[in-house]
């Protein structure tokens, strides 16, 4: 959700920018109540569908998903399942279990563990009777080392593959299935979501792509721009869907139970606090009135030295102003570039700097292109580095002699 945002909110050259997220954002935008959303990206290109698979820890006592199904009918609270994000297909998979095989008004607990991978694995060891959800190529290498068991997997990958049964030969319906598509930046023009567009559809016809879809086993769920847009408009609805549909269960009654103990000890700790702040209170005003001679005696003797500091703040502006004025006329820069120079000292963004002198954004990096080449700097970091290196620590020394 953070990289989400940074995508969508940071000024970002299109052209070179992608956003690479799956079906789990989804659910995360809606269980984190988020104010940006997938929509907001531009969609490219769906390409891949992770397998998920359903693991124990290898001395489990459930043998085959027959044991957690012959559980969870007779009392779905003793598995404690563990998956990813809140919203993401893990958490829909363990959801179709439960309805698969739960009796009438039971509902399996669902742990969400943000993050997945090892921090999934490592919370299944822990207890008893645990079970978990994840994609396969997160859980490949504990699988291989033989510290986890497939009892199940989404799809079939073919007999190299052959780890369990899969969730539909079980009778387990799965609405949706995890995927991972391209996003172009919210700015990117029409031409440079065209070329995003064929640059994936070559991309995908590549003899090399099909080597990496076995190496992770991935399903080429390859669907062009228009077909993906559709399918984010489907898994949208689906997911809201199963949010109202969980809202009741016995996860959400035990986590109401747990928001009220933790009211509980907020309560308690507030009052400690209060007594705490109180008594921070007279302690500061006992205090306050023995140091308060001893501050009308030192106050005239600190307004003299604000007075002074002030002078030499005063004066170090203008030598400072002087010395980059000084910089940039050795370095023979335009007045544009020089105004622009001062912009860029100022910290403003090309964007910022383009409004301001009512220019193109283009035009505005081209002219800071040529203060850096006129400066031999590389970069705006640099530009700064320059002139703090040059003036700070060469006044300091200055000083000191």
């Amino acid at each position: 959700m953070i990289g989400l945002a940074q995508f969508i909110e940071t000024d970002l050259e299109p052209s070179e920018t992608l956003l690479i997220a799956g079906r789990t954002t989804l659910g995360a935008t809606l269980h984190n109540r988020s104010n940006v959303f997938l929509s907001d990206a531009v969609p490219i290109a769906r390409l891949v569908s992770p397998t998920i698979a359903i693991i124990v820890p290898s001395e489990s006592r459930l043998q085959s998903f027959g044991d957690v199904a012959e559980i969870i009918d007779q009392d779905a609270s003793l598995i404690t399942w563990y998956g990813g994000s809140s919203g993401s297909i893990d958490e829909i998979i363990v959801r179709a279990v439960s309805s698969a095989y739960a009796s009438a008004g039971k509902q399996a607990a669902y742990n969400a563990i943000p993050g997945g991978g090892d921090k999934i694995i490592e919370q299944l060891e822990r207890g008893d009777l645990t079970v978990a959800v994840s994609s396969f190529e997160e859980v490949a290498e504990a699988v291989a080392s033989g510290r986890v068991r497939i009892l199940a997997i989404s799809a079939p990958q073919g007999d190299e593959a052959n780890f369990g049964p899969t969730l539909s030969e079980l009778g387990v319906d799965v609405q949706a299935s995890d995927w991972r598509g391209a996003f172009a930046h919210p700015d990117a023009s029409a031409a440079e979501r065209a070329d995003l567009v064929s640059m994936f559809d070559t991309l995908v016809a590549s003899p090399s792509w099909s080597e990496e879809l076995r190496t992770n086993f991935w399903a080429n769920a390859y669907l062009p721009q228009a077909q993906f847009v559709q399918l984010l408009q489907e898994d949208w609805a689906i997911v809201q869907e199963q949010a109202e549909l969980t809202q009741t269960d016995g996860a959400q009654s035990a986590l109401a139970r747990t928001i009220l103990d933790r009211r509980q000890r907020a309560m308690r700790l507030a009052i400690i606090a209060i007594f705490g702040l109180i008594g921070a209170f007279i302690a500061f005003l006992w205090l306050y009135r023995r140091q308060r001679k001893h501050w009308h005696e030192t106050f005239d003797e600190f307004t003299e030295e604000t007075r002074l500091m002030q002078d030499r703040l005063d004066k170090s502006h203008g030598d400072m102003a002087a010395h980059i004025d000084g910089e940039f006329q050795k370095w023979s820069l335009t007045d544009a570039e020089n105004e622009i120079g001062w912009m860029l000292l100022k910290g403003l963004s090309f964007k910022e700097i383009a409004i301001a002198r009512g220019r193109s954004e283009r035009t505005v990096r081209q002219q800071a292109q040529s203060i850096y080449a006129k400066s031999k700097l590389q970069s705006r970091s640099d530009l700064a580095a320059h002139f703090l290196e040059d003036f700070v620590f060469g006044a300091a020394d200055a000083h000191d002699a």
